[in-house]
């Protein structure tokens, strides 16, 4: 599969709302919480935009227009601060069916939370972190 880096415009990403034919919508919902945390999250850090960018592949009925199918949270709340007007992302530009099953899998595995979290290590060796404001 063909993938370039680029900056695009905010006004050319777009959520992922179904509007490609062979993509599914973005199955996840968030609250206003999770915008919050992510909004304090990238304000405390805008760099990390940069170091986990959206990926994202063209809406072939909109030329210049892209849909992100993983980092549809992130692309949300740079859209509602002012500190973004374009954003770093990971263009996929799939080529044949394999392709498009690569970016449904890459979708879906982004938007999964492998694991589960150990408790107690989280209490006795985190517990000085503010991890709820971090969004875990």
């Amino acid at each position: 599969m063909k993938k370039t880096e680029k900056h695009i415009q905010l006004t050319a990403l777009e959520l992922n709302t179904g509007q490609i034919e062979w993509l599914p919508k973005n199955p996840r919902q968030w609250t206003k919480d999770d915008l919050d945390l992510m909004i304090k999250s990238l304000e405390e850090d805008p760099d990390y935009m940069d170091d986990r960018p959206p990926l994202v592949t063209p809406i072939p009925s909109k030329p210049g227009f892209f849909a992100a199918f993983a980092g549809n949270l992130r692309v949300f709340t740079a859209k509602k601060m002012k500190d973004f007007s374009e954003l770093k992302c990971i263009v996929y530009l799939p080529e044949d069916e394999n392709d498009k099953v690569t970016v449904i899998r890459r979708a879906m595995k982004d938007n999964g939370h492998f694991g589960n979290w150990d408790n107690d290590i989280l209490a006795n060796e985190w517990d000085c972190f503010p991890l709820q404001q971090w969004g875990v």
